[in-house]
């Protein structure tokens, strides 16, 4: 196996390697358990600083002709390019070609994807929602029927469809297979979803371009979509029965529109409206934000979204109103901002029932559970904090491990009130009554 010196790589054979796996469908794990051979060795293919042995580029090869993985019409240019490549110092064994290729075998159907309504990534051209889901595939890899990986298509089939997951990372190093993985799961759960939308985050796109993107294969008519606001948006939210979009922005108006026309129908609010949220019945509308003239006092109000009046405006609520949320019934109305504390709202009569002190930071996020008997709430502090909803009990935190969680610093000597905070605040525990009893006289 010929290896170049360092500097000296084939980057175009490489290239050629990386493509061809990536049509395979497989890690480079799996490849290389198909050709008995190490991971490393599939890794230095690909970086272009060895060439495979003949016998290994012809079971790569026949591989290839058996998953269909070179161009239809095309296979016998491609396989001599890539022979020619490799540089191999024997001939490519035309009469194998031929034998290969005249006995080529259907795909594996291994993860067939299922039959769903789709659209190009440039077009957004919509299938009729009757018709099945709404799928846009964007910049989606073009991913061949997929080869092994059932295990983990298993698991994350059961952890979306099952356990309702929100949000599920892959995670891994390059060249193994995420993107491909995701693609397929997309596939085979698409039919599960009104709508389905890829979306690459690769390069970083501005929240602005990508809400709007998502918003034309949203929305049920394209005639809005796309109106420039003057003004950054900070917040969006669907009303619960998908009819009406709500959003906040900088210059301090509640936008409302129809989400069939984009008739702009309410619009009314003083200062910056960091969040929106209708209340379960979609009759009404709160919305939080930073105050008049940007000081020290935050402002939340309630919307009538018929008359689009403002029918309580909740006082003292310090800093920025950066999250809400209703209870089910519509008669409390629960906000976090800025200084990290829950507040209970009575939406009747404005008054505030319940404060908790929640957060180290700014509360980001406020969310009630299906059966409106919890709340969760997570914030700047990295923690996620479960709630009873009705007594503002705590429940449950959860958060990952900081650096010193857990390490009991009871009667630590030789570190100053400033170093203990810092300590605890990466997570390290003080009994305070132990130390109250030893600072008795």
């Amino acid at each position: 196996m010929k290896r170049f010196l360092y500097g000296e790589r084939d980057y175009t054979f490489g290239e050629a390697m990386l493509t061809l796996r990536t049509a395979l469908g497989l890690t480079q794990a799996g490849l290389a358990e198909h050709l008995s051979i190490s991971r490393r060795a599939v890794a230095e293919w690909e970086a272009g600083s060895s060439y495979p042995k003949a016998e290994h580029l012809k079971q790569l090869i026949a591989l290839g002709v058996r998953q269909q993985a070179f161009p239809t019409g095309r296979e016998v240019e491609e396989i001599r390019a890539l022979w020619r490549a490799a540089r191999q110092k024997v001939l490519l064994d035309e009469s194998w070609l031929v034998a290969l290729l005249s006995q080529q075998h259907p795909p594996l159907a291994l993860m067939a994807p299922l039959p769903v309504e789709q659209t190009s990534g440039t077009d957004h051209v919509l299938a009729p929602p009757a018709g099945g889901p709404r799928v846009d595939w964007g910049d989606a890899l073009d991913v061949p029927p997929f080869y092994g990986r059932k295990p983990e298509l298993a698991a994350l089939c059961q952890w979306v469809v099952q356990e309702r997951c929100c949000v599920v990372s892959v995670l891994g190093m390059g060249g193994i297979g995420k993107s491909a993985l995701a693609v397929s799961l997309m596939h085979q759960l698409a039919p599960r979803f009104e709508v389905v939308l890829w979306r690459s985050l690769r390069d970083a796109p501005a929240c602005e371009a990508l809400l709007e993107d998502c918003l034309q294969v949203l929305a049920r008519s394209h005639r809005w979509v796309g109106r420039q606001l003057p003004t950054w948006v900070r917040c969006v939210a669907w009303s619960p029965d998908g009819t009406r979009l709500v959003g906040g922005g900088d210059d301090g108006h509640v936008y409302l529109w129809d989400a069939a026309d984009g008739t702009l129908l309410l619009a009314g609010h003083h200062g910056m409206v960091a969040s929106v949220a209708w209340s379960r019945d979609g009759r009404r509308l709160a919305s939080g934000g930073g105050g008049q003239g940007g000081g020290g006092s935050g402002e939340l109000l309630v919307w009538d979204v018929q008359s689009g009046e403002c029918v309580q405006a909740f006082a003292g609520h310090p800093g920025v109103v950066y999250a809400i949320a209703w209870d089910p019934c519509g008669d409390l109305l629960v906000s976090g901002g800025s200084d990290g504390v829950l507040r209970w709202w009575d939406v009747q009569s404005g008054e505030c029932m319940r404060m908790r002190a929640a957060h180290q930071g700014a509360i980001r996020s406020l969310r009630s559970s299906p059966d409106g008997s919890r709340l969760v709430s997570c914030g700047s502090d990295g923690a996620i904090i479960v709630w009873d909803l009705a007594s503002g009990e705590h429940l449950q935190t959860l958060r990952r491990d900081r650096p010193y969680e857990r390490l009991d610093i009871t009667g630590i000597r030789g570190v100053t009130e400033a170093q203990k905070a810092t300590l605890r605040a990466l997570g390290a525990m003080e009994d305070s009554a132990v130390n109250i009893t030893r600072q008795a006289p």
